[in-house]
């Protein structure tokens, strides 16, 4: 019985998540938390959640060789930052934030995080493209901060 309960809650934390990345990517905004930590060198840490939702709207591919699911390709085909000058900046896919986005502060369900090291004080765009075939977008225009920053629900807005 209690299996069954487990079983239900899970998936109706999928389905919420799901619902939640529909929804949300019908209309102006999209949510994305977010937060910066660990500076050093001039730049720091960018850290944000890839919600369940986000990989339901278009799934990353699965290598069938290997078993494994292919987050580079799918993070590289739907996220895109930029900074001032047009240059596309690198993200990475992480199982987990290093303590700078807590399990309680993601909202729904995460997959994973993504990872980008950014210049403190320069300034950003950040896309998430729920379908590559699609010309929707959803957009944070930001400054790189120089210290921590916590978690917080960031509204993209669509393009």
């Amino acid at each position: 019985m209690k299996r069954l309960l487990v079983v239900l809650i899970v998936m109706g934390v999928v389905a919420v998540g799901w619902w939640a990345a529909q929804t949300g990517t019908q209309q102006n905004v999209f949510q994305v938390v977010m937060a910066f930590g660990f500076p050093k060198d001039g730049r720091i840490e960018l850290h944000a959640v890839a919600s369940m939702g986000m990989t339901a709207t278009e799934p990353p591919r699965l290598d069938p060789s290997t078993g494994r699911i292919n987050w580079a390709e799918w993070v590289d085909e739907h996220f895109d930052l930029r900074d001032a000058a047009g240059k596309r900046e690198n993200i990475f896919f992480k199982s987990g934030s290093d303590d700078v986005i807590p399990v309680n502060k993601v909202l729904g369900a995460a997959e994973g995080y993504l990872f980008a090291k950014v210049k403190q004080g320069a300034d950003y765009t950040f896309d998430y493209i729920p379908k590559r075939a699609e010309a929707r977008r959803f957009r944070h225009t930001f400054t790189a901060p120089t210290g921590n920053v916590p978690v917080d629900r960031i509204n993209f807005k669509r393009m």
